[in-house]
């Protein structure tokens, strides 16, 4: 039996310095919120001096009588949160946080050099559109949907249809499924999930 003395009470994990040092180093990650929750999201992290970026563009609204530009979005239901690694918890206990993006059991980080170019590019005004990742021959994808869903391979042709053949290799075997586009997801689009 141990006894402890009087003195000891009871310790929080975030009082115990972080040894690894992935662990202390801050990151970009994409976190998914609920829709039309950005704002909110955004927000309550900043109240909880999380440092982190939601994107907005200008849009022109119409209406019966009148016209007016808001401010919207620019990755619907995403909100940037730079953060340790260890941190990742305390954020989706926000109220409208979802999850991150995962890939291969853990949060992508996404590269500073793309948060900087989003920030230009919303600072300075500048024209752009976004445009929707399309899905190649040749391309690594997994299947999120159906019975095939979490399978990973690559597009090995496409027809008229829009159904790709996908090759799962496994113990040495390709396997040959035809599947439909929308059940694909790129294995670059999950990482990222922003522009190239």
């Amino acid at each position: 039996m141990f006894f402890f003395p009087r003195f000891f009470k009871s310790i929080e994990m975030s009082e115990f310095p972080i040894k690894d040092t992935k662990q202390r180093e801050r990151h970009w990650y994409a976190l998914y919120v609920q829709p039309r929750k950005e704002k909110v999201v955004h927000k309550e992290l900043q109240k909880r001096d999380f440092e982190c970026y939601l994107p907005l563009r200008k849009e022109t609204h119409k209406w019966a009588d009148r016209r007016k530009q808001v401010e919207v979005p620019l990755f619907t239901s995403y909100v940037f949160v730079k953060i340790e690694e260890h941190k990742q918890w305390d954020v989706l206990q926000v109220p409208g946080a979802v999850k991150f993006i995962w890939f291969g059991g853990k949060a992508v980080p996404v590269p500073e050099h793309q948060i900087e170019s989003i920030k230009i590019l919303i600072e300075r005004e500048i024209a752009f559109e976004l445009m929707p990742q399309v899905i190649r021959k040749g391309d690594l994808v997994r299947v999120k949907d159906g019975p095939f869903a979490g399978l990973v391979g690559t597009v090995l042709r496409d027809n008229n249809k829009m159904k790709f053949f996908i090759s799962i290799t496994s113990i040495g075997t390709d396997i040959k499924l035809e599947i439909g586009e929308e059940d694909l997801i790129s294995i670059e689009k999950e990482k990222n999930k922003i522009l190239r």
